[in-house]
């Protein structure tokens, strides 16, 4: 085996997220900081608590996904958000109240008048193996030059 992170530390890389999330923000665009998921990129946003989560669980996959390898999967719950801009709803992010935990991709949609009620859809977070690259101190892993 490569590479190996236990079941354990991913369902506790999850369980950080479903304690210490605050708020869901559906953005325009990616955010790379905060700032971006609560202000530029913000459409709509709304807080939350660990209600808004089941799991984490196991997740062995199903079909071809059993191949990507086991991991831990987190679902957040569908809800009602109001928008406070109007634009194209294309990440969901998450966030504590100074930092950015999570940013996923989900299908567009449009959001055209101010203060438009929606539901969103349930999506998931997953932590699959292998989650991490390691290698040996120094760089690449291709040990030190002679």
């Amino acid at each position: 085996m490569e590479h190996f992170i236990s079941y354990d530390a991913l369902s506790a890389a999850l369980n950080y997220i479903r304690s210490n999330a605050r708020n869901i923000c559906l953005c325009s665009d990616a955010p790379l900081t905060y700032s971006q998921a609560v202000g530029d990129y913000m459409i709509a946003m709304r807080s939350i608590s660990s209600s808004f989560f089941e799991g984490p669980e196991e997740y062995i996959g199903e079909g071809e996904q059993v191949d990507e390898g086991p991991g831990a999967i987190l679902h957040v719950l569908p809800r009602e958000v109001q928008a406070s801009v109007t634009g194209w709803i294309n990440f969901v992010a998450l966030v504590t109240d100074q930092d950015l935990l999570v940013v996923c991709p989900c299908e567009s949609r449009e959001c055209e008048d101010y203060g438009t009620k929606f539901e969103t859809s349930e999506w998931c977070i997953r932590l699959k193996q292998p989650i991490a690259d390691c290698f040996e101190n120094g760089g690449g892993g291709g040990g030190e030059e002679s």
